[in-house]
C-alpha cells in the first residue's frame, strides 16, 4: 500500500513535468504540422508558393518541389525568407519565426493570414499559409497568372487603359 502511494504522489508530481514540454497555446497547435502536412506561404512579393513545416520541438524547416514534385528540404542560407530555426506565438497573437516577427490576423486549421511590418521602411506586407497534405499540391500563383494573360476575355481589366 505504501509504495502504491509513493507511486501515485511521484506520477502526480511527473505529468506536470512532461505537460509543461509539450504544452502550446492554441494558436501554437495549428501551425504543428504532422508528416504529410506542410503551410504553402504566399506573399505579394513571391510569385511562386514556399513551403514550410512547424515542428512540435519550435523548430521549422523550409521545403520545395523536387523536378518530380516530391517535397526536398531547402534549408539554407542566402537569399532564403527562412531558414531552418526556431518559432513561437505569443497567446497575444505574434509569431516569431526565425528573425521576423508577424501579427495573426485570422486562422484556423487550413490558413493562416499574417501581418509583416519592415522594421527598416514601415511598409506593411500579408503573408498567407495555406495548409497542404501530400500529395494533394496547390497551383501556384504564377500558373493564375498565365491562366488570366492566356484568356483576357474571360479576366477584363476595366482599370487598366
Amino acid at each position: 500500500m505504501k509504495k502504491s502511494k509513493y507511486n501515485f504522489l511521484l506520477l502526480l508530481f511527473y505529468i506536470p513535468i512532461f505537460n509543461s514540454c509539450t504544452n502550446h497555446n492554441e494558436i501554437e497547435q495549428i501551425f504543428i504540422n504532422e508528416d504529410n502536412e506542410y503551410w504553402a506561404c504566399y506573399n505579394q512579393q513571391q510569385s511562386t508558393y514556399v513551403y514550410f513545416q512547424f515542428h512540435n520541438n519550435a523548430t521549422f524547416d523550409q521545403l520545395a518541389h523536387d523536378s518530380s514534385g516530391d517535397f526536398i528540404l531547402t534549408n539554407r542560407g542566402g537569399d532564403v525568407m527562412h531558414s531552418v530555426g526556431p518559432w513561437s506565438v505569443t497567446k497575444d497573437s505574434i509569431l516569431t519565426w526565425g528573425p521576423h516577427t508577424y501579427d495573426i490576423l485570422n486562422y484556423n486549421e487550413n490558413a493562416i493570414v499574417l501581418l509583416f511590418v519592415n522594421p527598416e521602411t514601415k511598409l506593411q506586407s500579408h503573408t498567407i499559409l495555406i495548409k497542404e497534405k501530400s500529395p494533394n499540391y496547390r497551383k501556384s500563383p504564377a500558373y493564375y497568372e498565365q491562366k488570366r494573360k492566356a484568356n483576357p476575355k474571360k479576366y477584363p481589366q476595366p482599370f487598366l487603359k
